[in-house]
């Protein structure tokens, strides 16, 4: 869901709906999976480069949403470490929705980020647990970097450069 307004003239509950409506959805479905699921379950959280990249014009409460989802899901993995969690842009697909957005032309199809998903699955795919990455990257260079990758801050989204860590 979508505002199609900017914020100076936005209504506040319109605006607010929609994030929430957004939001809440990674939290009902998640609750309800990890009612059944193992304590090593994998969880892949289809968000969207909107999470980090500059927000669109008329699209923070989506963005804001899409970046909460991902602190949601960190603090799952706190409380729950057993869990594999990947945070995934899916690509950009042509749907219904996205059009009616106005969001830029699809680039890859439906099949990407169907396959991307079912490898995160994988135990191949492990030393992704916490990252956030692009179903259109190629998995072949991520595997020949999961060293630098596993252990480090690297794919991770947060503040970079504060002199501690936690």
């Amino acid at each position: 869901m979508e505002i199609q307004e900017p914020i100076t003239s936005v209504d506040a509950d319109a605006w607010f709906g929609a994030l929430l409506t957004n939001l809440k959805a990674s939290f009902v479905v998640t609750q309800a999976f990890l009612r059944y699921a193992v304590p090593s379950a994998t969880i892949v959280n289809a968000s969207s480069g909107l999470a980090h990249l500059d927000v669109r014009p008329r699209a923070s409460p989506y963005c804001t949403a899409k970046a909460a989802a991902v602190r949601f899901f960190q603090g799952l993995i706190y409380e729950n470490p057993g869990l594999h969690v990947v945070n995934l842009h899916p690509s950009i697909v042509t749907t219904e929705a996205a059009k009616r957005s106005g969001a830029i032309e699809g680039q890859d199809e439906i099949d990407l980020p169907a396959s991307f998903t079912i490898w995160l699955a994988s135990s191949e795919a492990k030393f992704l647990k916490e990252k956030f990455v692009w179903a259109n990257w190629d998995v072949g260079e991520l595997k020949g970097r999961a060293k630098e990758i596993r252990g480090t801050n690297f794919l991770d989204i947060g503040l970079t450069g504060w002199p501690f860590s936690a």
